[in-house]
């Protein structure tokens, strides 16, 4: 192979390793300081579905925002919510789910801290709720609505307590929504429209998920998802069998986006919970995504409308349909997908393009923490188990590279012979390399083909809720969060917090090290801009692994290692079978 095809391959190699890493530092110095300025959630109102709600925007009028506490005590019409894993109520007042914490994950490390909130009340602002209504063309019924108080059988839902609502127009029309929960985070709901009035009804039902965010800067968009972000958070559906996500720059822009006569699901996603309105997969339905700036907020909301049915005198109409609220655990998404026939359940997880690599390296994580419970150490053993599939390539890769090191001293002698004819250059090293029986690319390819795998584990461990509030050892209490520690108050003996650019902690040191070691085992780039440049990489990393989370820390440490090891064995043996065949070579001419 000639000198010129194995500089454009190193050169392919060093833009997608370069890329990569503008990627995640535009992510994590640009991106995440933007979502978390705008991720607080406000209020919004709505029976939207329904074209004759009444209120008049303003959009610069500026509501009045209270604290949680305050709103639900101000509806204290209510049923209370308790299982296992989730605890709040519902609104008897618009029959109205907004109120609800994820029971068994707590909002910060501390022994008292609050459990996460996922749904809130329209004043608050963290509003999130989900409303379930109907909507009619036939003049003059009257419908329930927002303000429309309901009776239940019972004060408290719980797995093995169902609820049923009930509510009775003055015409004589019925309405009955019945709400179970099983033990985890799955809502099913059963709605009835029983007719005695002595005219014939046209009715459609409707879900909807309701989510307010206060800051109406665009620059400021919430949750958006472009080509630098590493996962996607906002509002999202599988809609034929198809995973579409609608960014709320998208939806801000378009005011509404329809899809006409669907299947599947739509919701709001974040990075580790989710919430879902899920109809059954025998009926289709009307979704939707909608924007509003009403009353100086910005409002989303995704909902779905079913198809309209004429209720004869003394006839009725019922459907079914499930909601989801809570933790994006993988497991549990795929029980649902199987058990409901809930089309592609599992992507509310953002496992990417490389989903065919993602899931599988995640399904082998989840099975090492069921065995060991230690997240930080399925970390170590996937890294180790990830290095012995790798490990045919990687040899042959760091076999090249050792080999071509050993050879970095002739190859300078040639450019020195021939630094006036560029031709005669790249015969002799092309000669050079068959002498050797050295060829380049292999080291350059064995980079490349590792390069998919490394991102892959790279968005499995970012993506993973069990990384969340996970502790490893020593000073490590959380694997999701970066490194506490810095190195600019010796680690916590100087009683100093330093400012966030200066939070570099002992993890990301030590990787920066181990990649300098590395760098030393390999060859020197021919090219001195090049050379520089893989220099400068290690202090350049040192800032942006210093705000990523200490568990994908943790893990390129390890791999680090170990490829240090591995590399370091080969060059020892690279080295006596390069001088084994010079001393032949010797013996030969002598």
């Amino acid at each position: 192979m000639s000198h010129a095809s194995t500089s454009d391959i190193r050169n392919l190699v060093l833009t997608v390793v370069i890329s990569m890493l503008f990627l995640f530092a535009w992510h994590h110095f640009v991106d995440a300081p933007r979502i978390q300025k705008t991720q607080e959630a406000a209020a919004t109102y709505s029976h939207t579905v329904s074209s004759s709600e009444t209120e008049t925007p303003n959009p610069n009028a500026k509501p009045e925002i209270i604290d949680r506490d305050r709103a639900l005590l101000s509806q204290p019409q209510r049923v209370k919510i308790n299982t296992q894993q989730l605890h709040g109520s519902i609104s008897l007042k618009g029959l109205r789910i907004d109120d609800l914490t994820l029971a068994t994950y707590k909002q910060t490390l501390e022994h008292d801290a609050k459990e996460v909130e996922l749904l809130s009340p329209s004043p608050t602002s963290r509003s999130y709720f989900i409303d379930l209504g109907w909507v009619s063309t036939t003049p003059g019924i009257q419908l329930p609505g927002k303000d429309t108080v309901w009776q239940s059988n019972s004060n408290e839902l719980t797995a093995t307590n169902p609820v049923k609502l009930t509510w009775a127009n003055p015409q004589g029309v019925a309405f009955e929504v019945t709400i179970s929960i099983d033990d985890h985070y799955l809502f099913s709901i059963e709605r009835k429209v029983i007719n005695h009035s002595q005219t014939s009804l046209s009715i459609q039902s409707f879900s909807a998920i309701n989510r307010t965010h206060d800051s109406y800067n665009p620059a400021l968009a919430p949750h958006t998802r472009d080509t630098s972000s590493i996962m996607y958070e906002g509002p999202l559906g599988v809609l034929s069998n198809k995973l579409e996500e609608f960014p709320y720059e998208d939806i801000m822009e378009k005011k509404s986006i329809q899809y006409l006569n669907a299947k599947g699901w739509v919701g709001f996603d974040d990075k580790y919970w989710l919430t879902a309105l899920i109809p059954s997969q025998q009926d289709t339905v009307n979704a939707r995504f909608n924007y509003a700036h009403r009353n100086g907020r910005e409002r989303y909301q995704a909902d779905l409308t079913w198809p309209e049915h004429t209720i004869a005198p003394n006839q009725q109409y019922q459907d079914s349909s499930h909601i989801f609220t809570g933790a994006k655990k993988v497991k549990l998404l795929d029980q649902y997908g199987l058990q409901y026939n809930i089309p592609l359940f599992d992507r509310a997880v953002d496992f990417g393009r490389l989903y065919f690599l993602t899931k599988p390296i995640f399904l082998l994580l989840q099975y090492f923490y069921s065995e060991i419970n230690n997240f930080g150490l399925c970390i170590l053993l996937l890294t180790v188990v990830v290095k012995l599939v790798l490990f045919p390539i990687a040899n042959k890769s760091y076999e090249t590279m050792s080999h071509m090191k050993q050879v970095q001293p002739k190859l300078a002698a040639l450019k020195e012979k021939h630094k006036t004819d560029k031709m005669a250059l790249n015969k002799a090293v092309a000669e050079l390399y068959k002498k050797e029986k050295l060829n380049p690319a292999f080291g350059c390819l064995g980079m490349l083909i590792q390069l998919p795998i490394a991102f892959a584990l790279y968005k499995v461990l970012y993506v993973a809720i069990e990384m969340r509030h996970a502790p490893f050892y020593g000073w490590i209490t959380d694997l999701s969060a970066p490194d506490p520690t810095s190195i600019f108050n010796l680690f916590g003996l100087i009683p100093w917090t330093p400012p966030l650019f200066m939070q570099i902690g002992a993890w990301p040191l030590i990787f920066s090290l181990t990649m300098y070691v590395q760098q030393l085992l390999q060859p020197t780039p021919s090219d001195p801009i090049q050379a520089n440049m893989m220099k400068i990489l290690p202090l350049f990393l040192l800032f942006v692994f210093a705000t990523l989370p200490s568990g994908l820390v943790i893990y390129f440490v390890w791999s680090n290692l170990l490829s240090i090891i591995q590399q370091k064995y080969i060059s020892h043996r690279v080295e006596k079978k390069v001088n084994k065949i010079h001393a032949t070579h010797s013996k030969k001419h002598a």
